[in-house]
């Protein structure tokens, strides 16, 4: 490993995707510990989402906000865009990242989680090569699905581009417990007076199906969407990143009751699909 080279070097980041959401991790354990309620955060269901907020209040009737730069289709694996993770989550000790899980079959990048020759493995692809998607401030939009699978957890998140965590914003995050896919949480993670914090909504939908997730990340706000409706918005300054981060897509084994769950009946793996990935930046 050459850790000056961002497409070999292994990734120290990890959202903590922990049975339950019951733990707590504190911020010694470094960019490894992320996603979990910590500090007493609340889990908030939420059965119907707000309205649309495709735009500033202020710009509408003008120009659009938001000014697409770039767009990941996966026709192909673009190795100088995305890195594949390897080695053991900080967070998930459970669980092993390795590069076999990652594929892209029919314009589709697909992160599997599956038991291989006595352990279990997950994909994980991190996009610190994709130069127009490592910004200070901007949209991602991303179209997802999950296979059902408890014991399988599955991410999409921003990270800071200099790995001092937090922050940290997750904009689709289903954890292990919810193997039937009907729930997903959108989470902000950040640093304040030396501790982390962290502020979270679940969703309930079919997650399944295709959706798409969106993280619009702003001076004075960060706005999480779920298929062009807004679910959350943070306006604290304490909770917005200010520094440069990039995008990327996870899945964990994790056991539960102390041994891993069996794939579903009649799958060899569990898949996190992601068909395409768009990123803008605020229309000037």
């Amino acid at each position: 490993m050459n850790a000056s080279h961002p497409r070999t070097r292994r990734p120290r980041l990890a959202v903590a995707l922990v049975a339950g959401l019951a733990a707590s991790l504190l911020p010694a354990l470094g960019p490894a510990a992320a996603g979990a309620p910590a500090d007493g955060a609340a889990v908030q269901l939420v059965g119907a989402v707000e309205s649309v907020d495709t735009a500033d209040p202020a710009a509408q009737g003008r120009k659009r906000f938001w000014k697409r730069v770039s767009t990941e289709n996966f026709t192909r694996f673009d190795a100088g865009r995305w890195g594949r993770f390897d080695g053991t989550p900080g967070c998930c000790h459970d669980a092993e990242w390795d590069p076999s899980m990652v594929k892209v079959r029919h314009g589709k990048l697909q992160l599997h989680t599956a038991p291989r020759n006595g352990r279990w493995l997950s994909g994980g692809v991190g996009g610190w090569g994709w130069d127009a998607a490592i910004r200070t401030y901007g949209r991602y939009d991303a179209r997802i699905r999950f296979d059902r699978g408890a014991g399988v957890s599955g991410a999409a998140l921003l990270w800071p581009k200099d790995d001092g965590w937090p922050p940290e914003l997750d904009f689709y995050e289903i954890f292990e417990s919810w193997g039937d896919r009907k729930q997903m949480s959108v989470t902000t993670h950040w640093r304040q007076d030396g501790h982390h914090e962290s502020s979270r909504r679940v969703v309930k939908r079919d997650f399944t199906r295709w959706h798409t997730a969106s993280v619009r990340w702003r001076r004075d706000r960060v706005a999480y969407y779920l298929d062009g409706r807004r679910i959350k918005v943070d306006r604290a300054p304490a909770r917005i990143p200010r520094g440069r981060m990039w995008v990327g897509f996870q899945t964990h084994a994790h056991k539960m009751n102390g041994r891993y769950v069996p794939l579903p009946r009649g799958r060899s793996s569990v898949a996190l699909e992601v068909d395409w990935v768009r990123v803008y930046r605020q229309n000037r």
